[in-house]
């Protein structure tokens, strides 16, 4: 053996001398402290322990060789493993089978093969299964590499990690031990209990258990089916809570709700939207638009506000509405949706136009109730009343229903003169979207302007009776039926008493007419902080004498 050959063996020790097991240990005792002599035990590898030593300089340069039970450690960091070579000049090591790593008291790794670079404090841990594990989650791949400095392992190889209830698979991930942050890229799938989600980046810290998302996010709620997609965000897997933002909607079987920012809050139950919401019910055929919105699973609830409108289908077209406030509900059970909007409410449809503070509209009855000063108008007729009721069957506007206070004015030339009738209540009859009947009851007054075939007025007509009904064709009044004690006189043009041209209460509302579509869709304006006013100098004020010298 030359010079600088060290070797020694269990089973010679043992051939020489019985008490070779204690000599043994106490010639590799002092074989350990021979390598610490050459060494700064705080920069420099440590042998604690192992089976078999050999350390050959002439033949493998400055390396021990050490098998069977191997103990390392650097620093804060003990390694163990079955077969190890140590390079003692460049301050590494490369260790073989049942490895295992522990950092301090929280992170413990395990694989086939590693090296260790200890200067830089980097490991490559490689096997057929790799395992991390700090207490809160273990991570399983096939190589991780280490920075035991900072306490980051990274893997690109494919990886899984098992947190509590949570389980995720990615095709890259770097995993930071002290702020215990994982980060995430390539193919990433998030399974939980309650979701499936799968992203392209993510962020998750195992402590709060949030995860941060961006680029196409997909999650999948396993209970009820529902799909949530959106290009950043968080979730908070603890508590069931998250906000989704660029490009991102909510979506189930028959709804859709997109905004440019929403907050999802699980178990609680109540989920809002912000900045141009669009919730779609295919089933129901609306769509509601608004700056602000709110929805209650637990009571099925919905509203919006800030410049909110809807559209749905209504006789084959299109029916919009608008209001301060809309919000839609199902009933108990859940066959049956009502939409309701309040304040400042107006819709507009190609032959049916209206206003009114509130406005009821049930999907499964088809009925469209209007309350608090409501106003309709079809074509040339404009309808009041306390209460208004619109009815459809089959998918066409079948009846309107006028309750108290009923007043139906129709204008004849531009404002100068108007068919009126008044009564307590009445009912309008619809055929192909046109009015065409109406029956007004109890306390029934009338203004009826007579024309000839010509055109030319014969007179004006005021009557009081109990019912009235009225036939409409093209637009026009063709028949007029008085009932129950009809009292009056027809008046030549030229001889209508002064002021008896209109109805007590009557009031052309014209200029409250929604017009268009364009009138329903209002533009939401955001506010504006106030600018800070400039302080105004105050000339009387008396400024500070400048200091100098007297």
């Amino acid at each position: 053996m030359g010079k600088g050959d060290i070797k020694i063996t269990f089973a010679k020790v043992m051939a020489l001398n019985p008490m070779g097991k204690h000599i043994f240990k106490t010639l590799f005792i002092f074989f350990l402290v021979g390598c610490a002599i050459n060494a700064n035990s705080q920069t420099k590898i440590e042998i604690k322990r192992a089976d078999y030593g050999d350390y050959n300089k002439n033949a493998y340069g400055d390396v021990n060789r050490l098998i069977g039970n191997v103990e390392l450690k650097h620093e804060d960091i003990t390694m163990f493993c079955d077969s190890a070579y140590v390079y003692r000049e460049t301050n590494s090591f490369t260790a073989f089978n049942n490895i295992k790593i522990y950092q301090g008291d929280s992170v413990s790794m395990f694989g086939d093969t590693l090296f260790y670079e200890g200067n830089t404090r980097q490991a490559l841990l490689k096997g057929e299964t790799v395992t991390l594990n700090d207490g809160q989650m273990t991570l399983t791949t096939d190589a991780i590499r280490y920075d035991a400095l900072n306490g980051v392992g990274y893997y690109t190889t494919g990886g899984t990690i098992v947190n509590r209830e949570n389980n995720l698979v990615s095709k890259i991930g770097t995993y930071d031990t002290k702020s215990k942050t994982f980060g995430f890229k390539k193919d990433i799938t998030l399974k939980n209990p309650e979701y499936v989600m799968y992203s392209d980046t993510l962020q998750y810290n195992t402590v709060s258990q949030i995860a941060y998302f961006f680029g196409p996010t997909n999650i999948y709620a396993e209970k009820d089916s529902t799909h949530i997609y959106c290009e950043n965000g968080w979730y908070n897997t603890k508590i069931n809570y998250s906000q989704f933002s660029i490009n991102s909607y909510v979506e189930t079987k028959d709804k859709k709700l997109s905004a440019d920012s929403m907050v999802y809050t699980g178990k609680t139950g109540i989920d809002r939207a912000y900045r141009n919401i669009l919730l779609v019910d295919t089933t129901n055929k609306i769509e509601i638009r608004g700056q602000l919105g709110q929805y209650n699973r637990n009571t099925n609830i919905a509203w919006v506000t800030r410049a909110p409108n809807a559209q749905m289908m209504v006789e084959g077209d299109t029916f919009f509405v608008t209001a301060d406030t809309l919000k839609t509900w199902f009933d108990s059970t859940r066959q049956n949706r009502t939409l309701y909007t309040y304040h400042n409410t107006k819709f507009f449809k190609k032959d049916l136009q209206g206003v009114c503070d509130s406005l009821q509209y049930s999907f499964n009855d088809s009925v469209i109730n209007l309350e608090v000063n409501p106003v309709v108008w079809s074509e040339s007729n404009q309808i009041t009343a306390d209460t208004i009721r619109l009815y459809m069957k089959d998918g066409q506007m079948s009846s309107i229903k006028m309750f108290k206070n009923t007043f139906i004015a129709a204008e004849k030339d531009s404002g100068l003169r108007y068919n009126q009738i008044k009564g307590r209540n009445a009912v309008g009859f619809f055929t192909n979207k046109k009015l065409r009947r109406v029956d007004v009851n109890n306390d029934v007054e009338n203004i009826y302007y007579v024309e000839e075939d010509t055109g030319k007025y014969l007179g004006m007509q005021k009557i009081a009776c109990g019912n009235l009904s009225i036939i409409i064709a093209d637009n026009k009044i063709t028949e007029v039926r008085y009932y129950l004690d009809p009292q009056g006189d027809l008046h030549p043009m030229d001889q209508i008493p002064a002021g008896e041209e209109q109805l007590k209460g009557f009031t052309w509302l014209a200029e409250r007419r929604p017009k268009n579509r364009a009138d329903v869709t209002p533009t939401y304006i955001p506010p504006v902080a106030k600018a800070e006013t400039p302080k105004k100098e105050n000339k009387n004020e008396k400024k500070p004498k400048p200091k100098g010298k007297k």
